[in-house]
């Protein structure tokens, strides 16, 4: 198998070369900007500001929830205890083992689905 990236001084030429940065994907030009987003250094969607800033008042979640953490988890986030108080109704907090990541949808779909199945239970939905 060969390597597809080329060095970087080689990528460097060639974009001199040809005048400009290669095109990006809609789904990467989206991710860049979601992190620069977060970081403070682009504006975010201003059909959504209301809302951004109901949630950066970090409202009580009063349903029944299930929150999920793979133990590979590498993401930055706050611990589980941390965020127990912000839960009013009946809440779990799974920790899921075998080497899950931050993607549990696709990493473990079994105990995302068993989740999402165990919190409409908790509600008294199903």
């Amino acid at each position: 198998m060969t390597n597809r990236i080329a060095p970087l001084d080689l990528r460097r030429t060639h974009l001199r070369a040809v005048g400009r940065r290669p095109r990006q994907s809609g789904s990467c030009r989206n991710a860049i900007h979601n992190y620069r987003w977060r970081l403070g250094a682009a504006e975010g969607e201003p059909r959504y500001a209301a809302m951004e800033e109901q949630l950066a008042s970090f409202p009580p979640v009063t349903v029944p929830a299930v929150t999920l953490e793979g133990d590979a988890n590498g993401a930055p986030h706050p611990r589980a205890r941390d965020y127990r108080a912000r839960f009013t109704s009946a809440y779990e907090h799974r920790l899921v083992e075998g080497g899950i990541g931050h993607n549990l949808p696709q990493e473990a779909p079994e105990a995302f689905a068993r989740a999402i199945v165990d919190a409409d239970r908790m509600a008294g939905w199903s």
